[in-house]
């Protein structure tokens, strides 16, 4: 059986956070864990709690997810972006994005992203880096 996935997601529209979640039940091995509407409340949470993935919108007030992953880089989570818009996917991914999703998704997009991230993940533990785009 596969490890447990646990996702929180930040959005500040109350309905999306709510839809991601309905979303997430239906993805195999993971957990949501929690929603934010809030990038300083997200940030406040996640320096006491450990989860393995963090979907963020990127238009928010006062704090934009931009911002959020620049302050949790450090704690080396992997960060997806979750956006309608398209003209921030290059800034997305210098920021070191995981993936990118444009809204609205589905499931097997959520399944996609968690599917990237075990690569990710066994790639680093194992040391065995891709060398090609395909292999990801």
């Amino acid at each position: 059986m596969s490890e447990i996935i646990k996702i929180i997601h930040v959005d500040d529209d109350e309905q999306t956070v709510k839809n991601f979640k309905n979303l997430c039940a239906s993805v195999n091995n993971t957990i949501y864990v929690n929603g934010f509407n809030c990038a300083k409340t997200a940030l406040e949470w996640l320096r006491v709690n450990r989860v393995d993935l963090v979907f963020s919108d990127i238009e928010m007030q006062p704090n934009d997810g931009f911002w959020l992953a620049q302050q949790i880089a450090s704690l080396g989570i992997p960060f997806v972006f979750v956006t309608s818009h398209t003209d921030y996917m290059q800034k997305a991914f210098e920021a070191c994005a995981l993936q990118y999703l444009v809204k609205p998704f589905v499931t097997s997009d959520i399944e996609a992203v968690v599917e990237r991230y075990r690569k990710f993940k066994t790639m680093f533990v194992n040391d065995q880096l891709p060398t090609k785009m395909e292999e990801l």
